[in-house]
């Protein structure tokens, strides 16, 4: 089967880059082969300047004309939640089905215990000091400071300004207590820009009382910041990227064939980049936008399993079909469907 996004997922854990640039060429146009289908995978040291300009605005690109689809891919967002109490458990489930990679740390053996952190992807039991070290906090990672008492908060805030200052830093707790631990920095010479650019009271304020509803205004005030606060920022993906499909789809050994959205236009349930696995009895992995938008898509898909063929497909959201199902959208997506094979690269 093929290879490419176990590449992908690969490139985005370990590589070295910052960022990766897929570019995939259809030697045949909007029909033809998949072995005619070249794959490329660019990193930081080997992309052009207008490839790099790609990279920068984190959108996909496909240019019809020189059949050529562009995706960037960023290094994985990090979720680095310091404290392994009960507020972090449900967090790590929200943290990992939004994309990231979920790093737990506390100093208790009994707390920081990978049984209870089923979705974590990393659970460390350390100093909170010694811990922060060795993950080395960089300036694309989400931290979330939720330990038990304002000393392991303050502990953790003086560990954290030994490396680059994160996307986003939060520090749950009374605004009486977060006071205290602010207090004793600042008389310490903490950079008081720094403090203030920490989000605290954590969360988006909904009200949340329940453990879940505040972990949910939590991933709320994330979210917020990692897709509308940042758009100034330089290097985020703004690619409909499911990661946990491309996961899945990473380690299918059954015949299928694999739908990818290529460009949206107008208002759509699903934006470039995301992808969606077709087998041959019609089960899928991933979507594309759900419901009929996903119908003439999969019918087609069934019938490529095999063939060793691609096709590049329109689908308008704005049909009969759309309308009958309460579904107009307006928009357009152009969908990329290949039969799935091994690849050369």
């Amino acid at each position: 089967m093929g290879n490419r996004f176990k590449k992908i997922l690969c490139a985005m854990d370990n590589s070295d880059s910052k960022h990766i640039l897929v570019k995939r060429q259809f030697g045949d146009g909007t029909l033809g082969s998949i072995s005619s289908i070249s794959t490329q995978i660019f990193e930081d040291d080997n992309l052009t300047e207008e490839q790099r300009q790609m990279v920068f605005s984190g959108v996909p690109v496909f240019r019809k004309e020189e059949s050529m689809f562009y995706e960037p891919f960023f290094r994985r967002e990090r979720m680095i939640i310091l404290g392994a109490g009960h507020v972090a458990v449900p967090l790590t489930m929200m943290a990992k089905l939004t994309g990231f990679h979920v790093i737990v740390i506390d100093d208790r053996a009994d707390f920081a215990d990978e049984s209870r952190f089923p979705y974590a992807d990393e659970v460390i039991c350390d100093s909170f000091g010694k811990a922060i070290q060795t993950v080395r906090p960089r300036a694309q990672d989400y931290v979330v400071i939720i330990t038990r008492g304002h000393a392991n908060d303050e502990a953790c805030i003086e560990a954290l300004a030994d490396y680059e200052e994160p996307v986003y830093t939060g520090l749950i707790g009374s605004r009486k207590r977060v006071a205290t631990v602010f207090d004793r920095l600042r008389a310490c010479g903490y950079d008081a820009g720094r403090l203030e650019r920490i989000h605290t009271p954590i969360g988006l304020d909904i009200g949340a009382k329940t453990i879940e509803e505040i972990d949910i205004a939590i991933m709320a005030e994330i979210i917020r910041v990692r897709r509308k606060d940042s758009v100034g920022r330089a290097l985020v993906d703004r690619g409909d990227h499911d990661l946990m499909a491309m996961k899945k789809i990473s380690e299918i050994t059954m015949p299928c064939a694999i739908a990818t959205i290529l460009e949206d236009k107008g208002s759509t349930p699903r934006a470039a980049g995301a992808v969606m696995a077709v087998f041959v009895d019609g089960t899928i992995i991933g979507s594309i936008g759900g419901g009929c938008v996903e119908g003439a898509v999969i019918h087609r898909a069934k019938e490529l399993i095999g063939t060793g063929r691609y096709e590049i497909m329109d689908v308008s959201l704005d049909g009969n079909s759309v309308m009958s199902e309460g579904m107009v959208c307006g928009g357009k997506v152009t969908v990329l469907l290949e039969d799935y094979q091994e690849e050369r690269f």
